[in-house]
């Protein structure tokens, strides 16, 4: 029963965690990331979000940290500061790899 306990309160922890994220917080802004070339993957903080170009609503209010990646290409990211009174914009231009 206590085992049971503790694997629910985590998965409680992380789905709780994911959603803040998702669902916003009491102050967000909207984040519309572009890619050249398109349809490289974002990753925000760490955490895929999807395929540029992509709009994404409810992103916390404050500094993130965005990446874009895409095989064959650089990885290449940008610090951006969220506004929920702004339209945020980021673009992201890959370079090609060298490997």
């Amino acid at each position: 029963m206590f085992r049971f306990f503790v694997v629910a309160v985590f998965m409680f922890g992380l789905l709780s965690s994911g959603l803040s994220f998702a669902m916003g917080e009491a102050t967000n802004g909207s984040l519309l990331v572009k890619v050249i070339p398109r349809g490289a993957e974002v990753v925000i903080n760490d955490r895929v979000v999807g395929k540029a170009p992509l709009l994404l609503t409810k992103v916390p209010k404050g500094k993130v940290w965005v990446q874009a990646r895409l095989n064959g290409y650089r990885t290449w990211g940008k610090s951006v500061d969220i506004s929920e009174s702004e339209k945020n914009t980021v673009t992201l231009i890959l370079a090609r790899s060298l490997k």
